[in-house]
């Protein structure tokens, strides 16, 4: 009634639109609220807890809330609650995010209200108005700690990435999640309005990981290794490329779970994703861990057969020399690098 008649007001929920008259969504499901700056996120642990408010002078307690707020990406409930568990010991404050998500887990913030007095109390106000299915999907990206593409999502979820139907699907439901808070648009497309990337917030993240059943962490390896693969590939030899800035950055904080990928792959294809991340380590200066990369597999027992298995194999065996002849050649070792070149 009040709606109805011109006047104003403010409804915060999650339950969104309420289907009111002249109903403005703010900021609108695209532009969803971020978390708070490093500055502000300090502050507000600050005022979550009095032991580190009375030592905030002190270098190493004003570093934790900078830290705080970092870790939790300005997640503000998660701050607070990171603030009322800072005050449950006497941990010291360099010790204390040394494993932040089971302090947040088991953090409480008895001044909150009923519905944010845990995480996982306001966590679970969203994650069970989804369906069982939507329930599993969510669990399964939470394998995912950096932002990733539409892809990743397919392939996790047992979707073919290659059928519009199918990538169409999957954008579906990644709406579904990003409309109840649980995940975020990370990016646009360059020129329109079409998501890229999505993204978790690192304390919802881990909620939902906190679910996941040790079965599903096992089924959900190969998958995982699949898209470290097709991000290799998507990656390699492009990031130097004019326009690919967005690429990079998301390509370099998944460089060390690329490799760790490589031991779900199998034949030819475990050699090519190698052999792409060892190029892209050493394009982001990382020219040591590649040459230890490419050097452990062609030292394998079992490179020799998989190399030799087919023309593929070859090939691969082929560009992976060539490339360890290069890293030679940079660390000025001529005489190997002409050795491998040959």
């Amino acid at each position: 009634k009040i709606a109805s008649n011109g006047g104003r007001l403010l409804l915060t929920s999650r339950r969104q639109p309420a289907g009111l008259k002249h109903e403005r969504v703010f900021p609108g499901r695209d532009h969803l609220l971020q978390g708070v700056d490093e500055l502000a996120g300090a502050a507000l642990f600050f005022a979550s807890s009095p032991r580190a408010k009375e030592k905030a002078q002190e270098p190493a307690v004003q570093t934790l809330a900078r830290d705080v707020a970092q870790v939790t990406d300005g997640h503000p409930l998660a701050i607070a609650l990171l603030g009322s568990e800072y005050d449950q010991g006497d941990t010291p404050p360099e010790r204390f995010l040394a494993d932040w998500p089971a302090q947040l887990h088991a953090a409480r913030g008895d001044a909150l209200d009923d519905h944010h007095a845990t995480f996982t109390v306001a966590f679970d106000r969203s994650y069970h108005a989804l369906s069982a299915a939507s329930q599993a999907r969510l669990r399964a990206l939470s394998v995912m700690p950096f932002p990733f593409f539409d892809v990743g999502a397919a392939l996790l979820w047992g979707l073919d990435e290659s059928d519009d139907d199918e990538r169409s699907q999957t954008r579906r439901h990644l709406r579904e999640l990003v409309d109840r808070s649980l995940v975020e648009i990370d990016g646009y497309y360059t020129g329109g309005d079409k998501p890229a990337t999505w993204r978790f917030q690192p304390a919802v993240r881990q909620a939902a990981a906190h679910r996941l059943t040790p079965a599903e962490q096992a089924a959900l390896q190969t998958p995982f290794a699949r898209y470290a693969a097709w991000l290799s590939n998507a990656a390699y030899g492009d990031i130097h490329k004019e326009g690919n800035a967005a690429l990079v950055r998301l390509v370099r904080p998944t460089l060390d779970s690329l490799m760790a990928a490589a031991d779900h792959l199998t034949g030819t294809e475990r050699l090519w994703h190698l052999r792409r991340v060892g190029w892209l380590l050493n394009a982001f200066g990382r020219a040591r861990d590649a040459y230890t990369l490419l050097t452990g597999v062609l030292a394998d027992k079992n490179f020799a057969a998989a190399a030799a298995a087919d023309e593929e194999g070859l090939k691969v065996r082929s560009s992976l020399l060539y490339q360890l002849a290069d890293l030679e050649v940079t660390r000025g070792d001529l005489d190997k690098a002409l050795a491998l070149y040959q």
